[in-house]
């Protein structure tokens, strides 16, 4: 399985054009970091076109790629996909991985792997469109996997310098770390995990911060795309034409301005704080935590699109919800194709994009409340360092 999705990414990476303007965001960064390193965010962002809204922490990568293509003789936007493929395969790993020591069965684990490695959301936004979505949470996916079989001395500092890694690369998987501390032992092991999370990113934003500080902060404020999907599409289904149709005639409604605005961020704040805090009275196991923490972002965020599915399938996966996961990318499957084939002539490929999206939403909603509610009644338990976990199987 992994060496067929590893063939259907390298033809998608080296056989399309992909996602212009994400790639060609590579390319601009790459020269920014080569004329002026330090102002890398100043000059990429362009007409606020946000070419870079996340932290430096894939830049090493972007020069690397960048020197490497200069000396083979290849298109650079095709080798810089690589990272994310190979991340897509690293992570297949992992979940089978994690599958085989909590007992399950060759085709639980089998059909698990094959979600990751063949799923058409991970092809999608590694093998074509080279969004670095799989990079950034392959080391919070490593984390969860590891918590319960690193050495206890020792687990807090390696498992918080993976969600750092994640986080010096993408910001969402810093989420993760409130996925650990429910089975935490003590306070001084939760203060651990939570101070080495943070200072990777803050060591690694502290040279750009020191340099060029109102041009890290304007870049990084960027707030998603609003009307790929989430609660904005469901405020406003025609905001999905702005990337769906050539000639978009649509404005933001009052509504949409306030969900774009704090209101919005406050809403999903607080939903992912009430998973989080259900999930430290209950003292869920870490995959437990992470499978709720991401139905709380899917379903209360105000923006969701369909590559961002990348962030929480493994931890579906991981927690044995298999079919949930296949259903899902199913789903999905005709709106992400819909969006790397637009733009369109016609605003009736609204009636073909919106529905699915919005399926897809009210899913996540009756799935966290089901979760939430299971939760809830389970009541609390000891740390799970050592207790026996029931065998995952296809659900």
């Amino acid at each position: 399985m992994l060496g067929i999705g590893l063939a259907v990414r390298l033809g998608l990476a080296f056989g399309t054009h992909g996602e212009v303007f994400d790639l060609q965001s590579y390319v601009v960064v790459k020269h920014a970091l080569r004329e002026d390193p330090l102002h890398v965010y100043a000059a990429v962002d362009t007409a606020h076109l946000y070419r870079w809204p996340y932290p430096p922490g894939f830049f090493a990568l972007i020069a690397g790629v960048g020197v490497l293509a200069k000396g083979l003789g290849l298109a650079f936007t095709s080798l810089i996909r690589l990272p994310a493929i190979a991340a897509d395969l690293a992570i297949a790993w992992l979940v089978g991985g994690f599958l085989a020591h909590r007992g399950a069965g060759e085709r639980t684990r089998l059909v698990a792997v094959a979600a990751v490695a063949g799923g058409p959301s991970f092809v999608a936004a590694s093998g074509y469109h080279g969004q670095l979505d799989s990079v950034a949470i392959l080391p919070a996916v490593a984390a969860v996997a590891l918590w319960d079989r690193l050495p206890p001395e020792r687990r807090a500092l390696v498992a918080g310098l993976l969600i750092g890694v994640g986080g010096a690369i993408k910001t969402v998987p810093l989420l993760m770390l409130l996925a650990l501390l429910p089975s935490c032992r003590s306070w001084r092991e939760a203060v651990q995990l939570a101070a080495a999370a943070a200072a990777v990113p803050v060591l690694a934003l502290a040279p750009f911060l020191a340099a060029d500080a109102h041009g890290v902060l304007r870049v990084l404020d960027y707030h998603s795309l609003p009307g790929v999907g989430g609660i904005s599409l469901l405020a406003q289904p025609d905001l999905a034409q702005i990337w769906l149709v050539t000639h978009p005639h649509v404005r933001l409604s009052g509504l949409s301005h306030v969900l774009q605005g704090r209101v919005g961020e406050v809403f999903s704040g607080l939903g992912i704080a009430a998973a989080a805090l259900l999930g430290l009275r209950v003292r869920a196991r870490a995959h437990e935590a992470a499978v709720l923490l991401w139905l709380a972002v899917f379903a209360l965020s105000v923006n969701f699109g369909p590559r961002y599915v990348v962030w929480g399938l493994p931890f579906f996966l991981m927690s044995g919800y298999v079919g949930q996961a296949l259903a899902l990318q199913a789903a999905l499957l005709a709106p992400t194709v819909l969006l790397y084939a637009a733009p369109f002539q016609s605003q009736d490929v609204l009636y073909a994009y919106v529905p699915f999206m919005l399926i897809t939403w009210a899913g996540f909603v009756v799935w966290f409340a089901a979760r939430m509610r299971r939760l809830a009644r389970a009541g609390s338990r000891p740390p799970p360092l050592s207790a026996p976990e029931p065998t995952p199987s296809v659900r």
